[in-house]
């Protein structure tokens, strides 16, 4: 199992973790330290059982988002991931906040690769933080539902460098938000992992998943029809692989 932590003392700005050099103290739990035994069994019980997309506010301290496969959640203001070794792939989908295009092509290709019979991990990130821990959009899941696929489960996380070392593959909506990867990344940017989400429909076409944010459902349905084409291709791409 791969472990990613960050300090408690340090915060997300355009996916960069930040220190604020703030102080973290917590009465409940310095005057009770079996809270956070507690806490942390509870976690790892729910890593372990989980069979489906679990999100959840287990204490005012704990907020965990489990899927069969991986584990992302925050105790106490750290940011923590968790994936197992061995799957067979690794696909992180990536948009500016998380919660429009990016949480649509995790459920698409979550669900076509379980159709298919696939050991993959779908996952979806944004390049800005401000919608941290919050639903995908409710249009996003209204498309969605519409199609047979829940995804009112996920919630949006910012993406960090170290998904370089978590993912095989990482998608970029639009051109914008593969610049706002390698700023993110830095060092950690390579070139072959990430790569703009449209052109494994159009090879090499640069072109970009309009964001649906500002439109209309109709917006929402066309950017969805678009996906749904693009996963079943990195479907029948990587499928044998």
């Amino acid at each position: 199992m791969q472990i990613e932590f960050f300090n408690e003392n340090q915060k997300y700005t355009h996916g960069h973790p930040q220190d604020t050099h703030a102080p973290v103290h917590d009465a409940a739990h310095a005057n009770h330290p079996f809270l956070a035994v507690i806490e942390w069994c509870l976690v790892f019980f729910l890593l372990l059982v989980v069979h489906r997309p679990i999100f959840a506010q287990v204490t005012s301290n704990v907020i965990i988002h489990i899927e069969p496969g991986r584990l992302f959640f925050t105790h106490r203001r750290c940011w923590f991931i968790f994936a197992p070794n061995k799957v067979s792939m690794r696909v992180l989908m990536v948009c500016l906040g998380n919660i429009c295009r990016s949480p649509l092509a995790e459920g698409v290709l979550r669900h076509k690769a379980a159709q298919a019979g696939l050991d993959w991990v779908v996952d979806s990130a944004g390049t800005y933080d401000y919608h941290a821990g919050a639903a995908p959009f409710p249009l996003s899941q209204e498309v969605a539902k519409d199609n047979g696929i829940d995804i009112s489960q996920l919630r949006a996380r910012p993406f960090i460098p170290a998904d370089f070392d978590q993912f095989d593959l990482i998608y970029a909506m639009a051109n914008d938000v593969l610049y706002g990867i390698q700023q993110i990344a830095g060092s950690a940017f390579d070139h072959q992992k990430a790569m703009l989400f449209l052109d494994e429909l159009q090879p090499g076409a640069s072109q970009n998943l309009k964001d649906p944010y500002y439109g209309t459902k109709k917006d929402f349905e066309d950017v969805y029809d678009l996906i749904d084409k693009t996963c079943e291709a990195i479907i029948t791409r990587y499928a044998k692989k």
